[in-house]
């Protein structure tokens, strides 16, 4: 197996874990915020809420209520995403993209 394919299935394990991670703090979000208050996390700035109907768009609700093309937004970008960790190059100075790009793939699948 050559380098390029062996550090992108690398890239598609580390993806695969984070989107797993993404959904299991989902899941203990809804199961703990369902029946609880707000719980703060730095007073009067951010707190957690439970939404009962969850948060049906991207970041802040943009594009709620607009699932279809959600979605076909969210698979370019991971399909984008995948091909540039394909393609791109061995040299270490691409590392941190390469990392970075895997964590934003990772939560465009996990909203998926």
């Amino acid at each position: 197996m050559n380098a390029k394919l062996k550090r992108f299935i690398t890239d598609l394990v580390i993806l695969a874990i984070l989107t797993v991670i993404d959904r299991v703090t989902k899941i203990w979000a809804q199961n703990t915020l369902k029946d609880a208050g707000p719980i703060p996390i730095i007073e009067g700035i951010v707190e957690f809420h439970y939404l009962p109907n969850g948060n049906t768009g991207a970041a802040f609700g943009m594009l709620s209520g607009h699932r279809v093309l959600f979605l076909v937004i969210a698979i370019v970008v991971v399909a984008v995403i995948l091909y540039m960790l394909y393609n791109m190059p061995a040299d270490r100075k691409y590392k941190i993209v390469e990392i970075l790009l895997t964590f934003i793939a990772a939560g465009g699948a996990g909203n998926m």
